[in-house]
């Protein structure tokens, strides 16, 4: 069943189809903030913030002869 209602960043406008980052209460309702418009904002904490996964670089291999190796390991 789908949402006739969809919320939208009070900052860029753009539909949150998911959960806010951010909301403020104010008189006229809810103030809704997208992830990367709340951190521009300055709404999310610090220690909140979800954090990268470190990266896994691949080994570059190279054979003797200047031609790449396909089946290395």
């Amino acid at each position: 069943m789908s949402n006739a209602y969809a919320m939208s960043c009070a900052r860029c406008g753009r539909a949150l189809f998911s959960d806010p980052a951010a909301s403020i209460k104010t008189r006229a309702g809810p103030m809704h903030f997208g992830p990367k418009c709340a951190a521009i904002a300055g709404l999310l904490d610090k220690e909140n913030k979800a954090q990268k996964a470190p990266s896994t670089r691949r080994r570059k291999v190279e054979a003797e002869d200047g031609q790449l190796d396909l089946f290395a390991q």
